[in-house]
């Protein structure tokens, strides 16, 4: 829930309907990738914030790079984004994605973790 309301907040001004990122039940967790962030972008190109406008922010973010850690207190069977990968442990799964690079810009944040 926490999760969720925070991605709200941070996509108020693109996501218009109340959207739900996380989900996880006692089999699985889902991140639901909503493919905001060139929205999110955008938006903030169109500011009146002359500091923000006159910031090249699609060039800022072109070298930056999501890292996704999520850690769980069960053992993972397995994930579906072709990206991540498990712990040795079996109870964290890693994900580093490029969010601008060519052969991963097409890739979704969408991630089904399976306990």
């Amino acid at each position: 829930k926490a999760l969720n309301r925070a991605m709200r907040k941070i996509y108020a001004h693109v996501d218009h309907q109340p959207l739900t990122y996380f989900k996880m039940n006692s089999r699985s967790f889902v991140r639901v990738d909503t493919r905001s962030i060139a929205k999110l972008i955008a938006y903030y190109q169109t500011q009146d914030d002359s500091y923000i406008v006159s910031f090249d922010l699609e060039m800022f973010f072109k070298d930056i790079t999501y890292l996704f850690v999520y850690s769980f207190d069960r053992a993972i069977k397995k994930t579906t984004h072709k990206l991540a990968s498990i712990t040795k442990d079996r109870k964290m799964v890693i994900l580093e994605q490029h969010i601008f690079d060519e052969q991963e810009r097409e890739l979704s944040f969408s991630n089904k973790v399976v306990f």
